[in-house]
């Protein structure tokens, strides 16, 4: 038991597997399983983009080849109205093809065959970084008519900027 994920996990991440093959689908499944993540799976990238609508995903694990719309279009779709982090998981070994995807948006590209370690260590990274900006995304502090962004420094009264001294 790997148990990686630490304080990542305290609150339950719900991580979508696209992957046409049912034993990559069921290996992934496992794996992250084991760690205390929710996994939600999908065979092809119609079912995929239905789920991502209908969910509120911590990262998805995507394969290339999962048939129209692909990997790179579910990618692209996916990154029009949404920062979540996007693994992809795939058999292409090219360069082409990691440049591409991480054109397209992708956060991360693992060639199979890939351990469950790795794919473990990778996924938390993923879960981490996205950890992370929900934290620093969240620097605006309301009280009433207040309304302080410690981020930027600005303070607004009823939505009236107030200009403050560098202090």
């Amino acid at each position: 038991h790997l148990n990686v994920l630490g304080a990542v996990l305290m609150a339950k991440n719900k991580v979508l597997v696209v992957d046409d093959n049912l034993d990559i689908r069921l290996f992934v499944k496992a794996a992250l399983e084991a760690e205390g993540i929710e996994i939600l799976l999908a065979e092809n990238g119609v079912k995929a983009l239905e789920i991502f609508k209908s969910n509120d995903l911590a990262a998805i694990i995507l394969d290339l080849s999962i048939g129209q719309p692909d990997g790179f279009e579910v990618c692209r779709q996916i990154r029009k109205s949404s920062s979540v982090p996007i693994i992809m998981l795939t058999s292409h070994v090219e360069e082409m093809d990691e440049a591409m995807c991480l054109a397209a948006g992708a956060d991360d590209y693992i060639t199979k065959p890939v351990s469950a370690r790795i794919l473990v260590l990778r996924t938390a990274t993923q879960l981490r970084h996205r950890a992370r900006q929900s934290r620093e995304a969240s620097t605006v502090m309301n009280a009433g008519p207040l309304s302080l962004d410690s981020a930027s420094r600005e303070l607004q009264v009823d939505g009236i900027k107030v200009p403050l001294t560098r202090i």
